[in-house]
């Protein structure tokens, strides 16, 4: 074994050697340079790293993974909401955006405006595209008049009501303006409650 095996060793167990060993090994200035050293660096680290008796680190360790786990399960979660929040919502053909069959820049009655014609889109789409114009907000009182397939024509130069006097027409619906607020709800029958 050569010298500074036989240092480090001695820094390791000086147990296993008597005084006079020590002395003589520390007697070249070399070798004593390199224990100064590595004395020193050990007890930097020593001093810097926090030490825990066995029972204070089986004390409070247990409750430590406990705690991180749950703290990365939810970072985690987060995550992972956050990625499917932002990911793009896959659209069934039927509920695309409205398609817009003719833009003309002539009303029906032939003063300048815009005659859009839908073809087969969903009320929720039409009426958002509507409201949107006129700067109004859509509820619906009943989730399934969202999926009704519409054919029409727009005029975005008519007023607000005049569009939704010609929807009222529909079968089963009716619309209602408060406020900011476009309604639409079932058409109740006449004499029933």
């Amino acid at each position: 074994m050569d010298q500074l095996e036989q240092l480090l060793d001695m820094i390791e167990h000086p147990d296993y050697y008597t005084d006079e060993q020590i002395k003589a090994l520390l007697s070249d200035p070399d070798l004593y340079k390199h224990y100064e050293m590595l004395v020193s660096l050990r007890m930097a680290y020593e001093n810097s790293t926090p030490t825990l008796s066995k029972r204070e680190g089986n004390q409070h360790g247990g409750w430590f993974r406990v705690a991180a786990i749950f703290i990365g399960v939810l970072i985690i979660g987060g995550i992972a909401l956050a990625a499917w929040m932002a990911a793009p919502k896959a659209s069934h053909p039927d509920t695309e955006a409205p398609t817009i069959v003719q833009k003309s820049n002539v009303s029906p009655s032939g003063d300048e405006g815009g005659a859009l014609s839908f073809d087969n889109v969903s009320l929720d789409s039409l009426l958002n595209t509507v409201a949107q114009h006129y700067g109004h907000a859509v509820v619906f009182t009943s989730d399934s008049l969202r999926q009704l397939r519409i054919t029409t024509v727009w005029n975005d130069q008519e007023p607000l009501a005049t569009f939704l006097e010609s929807m009222n027409e529909l079968d089963g619906l009716h619309f209602l303006v408060k406020g900011d607020t476009i309604y639409v709800e079932p058409k109740h029958e006449e004499g029933a409650e």
